[in-house]
């Protein structure tokens, strides 16, 4: 398909904690669910998406902020105090500022919807080999993809992106979403490890900001890899769905976005203590000969690991029963020796990383 931008401003519905704006070919939805972060929502499908089971810990019941909706020759300014969101009518740009007309996360071009690519393998750095791409999203026919390009102050640096290899400040990567655990496991040159988080920090000297691209579809971040002072953002689907979480200070974005996800619940103390984890812990008698080795030498441990040695055939939720024929009572041999077990679930088929903990520890 040709790209698909939302054309002119038809009309907009203004409602108290909402508003609905119609374009030729799409639809953009703005909402404050509580002070300081902002919703936005592009579709081309006529419809934006359901509520889904994954959805932010925020819910309906929630009581968003009122909007004000101000119509002007150039478009909607939208307030949200202390922030203000301009929507120009010629092609759904959106821009953002604060109440000090600190302007960010200013759009450079429309939202755009276009053909999806064909893999998340051909979106991936060279590095990635078709092993590791294995799996490609579930999408519908015809495949389509949504992208938001940003402006990016010469000044600002970009936190965050989940788990990656490489230096913490991220701008000037390209940084993809679509986990994978390769056989021969991960390197410097890889992009991609355990987990995805579409989310980061941007930071300049006056001013930090967040963006959470609320999306489980594969996605992808040009942090001004290709052009030094865009920052491009695509996501596959129909809908781009994203919160600007507004600081003005760094640990008031990380505050906003705990609050919109949800936040851990306070750790067992067990959990602070001594671990030992690897890969090869095959037996019962050698996870009781190694809490053994830890006691005798004098070295502190809480908790063993196991990774997928354990399952019988690497099944999910079983244990091998030659290897692993009583696991309660190898349990109990170990916490005599003040020690606990933790195990993996990594089927072997999806290469998903969910640690699941057995029982506490006495230590």
């Amino acid at each position: 398909m040709n790209p698909l931008t939302l054309g002119a401003l038809q009309s907009y519905d203004p409602k108290p904690d909402r508003v609905l704006l119609r374009f030729t070919h799409g639809l953009l939805l703005l909402r404050a669910p509580f002070e300081g972060v902002i919703q936005i929502r592009v579709t081309y499908s006529g419809a934006f998406a359901p509520r889904r089971s994954w959805d932010i810990a925020l819910d309906e019941q929630d009581r968003p902020l009122t909007l004000q909706a101000t119509a002007t020759d150039e478009g909607l300014i939208i307030t949200a105090a202390p922030l203000h969101v301009t929507v120009t009518r010629r092609d759904g740009c959106v821009s953002f500022a604060d109440d000090d007309g600190r302007v960010f996360a200013q759009d450079i071009a429309p939202p755009v919807c276009e053909d999806a690519p064909s893999s998340p393998h051909e979106e991936r750095s060279e590095a990635c080999d078709a092993e590791s791409a294995a799996g490609t999203p579930e999408t519908t026919s015809p495949r389509t993809a949504v992208r938001v390009r940003k402006a990016m102050a010469p000044d600002e640096v970009y936190y965050g992106f989940g788990q990656r290899i490489g230096l913490l400040d991220r701008r000037g990567r390209t940084l993809t979403n679509w986990t994978v655990d390769p056989s021969h496991g991960h390197n410097r040159g890889m992009d991609n490890l355990y987990q995805a988080h579409p989310v980061f920090l941007a930071l300049r000297p006056t001013l930090a900001w967040g963006f959470f691209l609320h999306s489980t579809w594969f996605s992808r971040f040009d942090v001004g890899a290709t052009h030094p002072d865009i920052l491009d953002a695509l996501t596959v689907g129909s809908e781009c769905d994203y919160y600007i979480l507004y600081g003005p200070t760094p640990d008031a974005v990380v505050e906003k976005l705990t609050r919109l996800t949800g936040r851990p619940a306070l750790p067992p103390l067990w959990s602070l203590g001594f671990h030992q984890s690897r890969w090869g812990y095959d037996s019962a008698d050698k996870v009781r000969d190694l809490a053994t080795t830890f006691r005798v030498r004098g070295i502190p441990l809480d908790t063993i690991h196991l990774d997928v040695d354990y399952m019988r055939g690497y099944r999910d939720f079983t244990w091998d029963p030659d290897r692993f024929p009583d696991p309660p009572l190898s349990y109990m041999s170990c916490a005599r020796t003040m020690c606990g077990w933790s195990r993996s679930s990594t089927p072997a088929s999806r290469r998903i990383w969910a640690p699941v903990m057995t029982s506490p520890t006495t230590g």
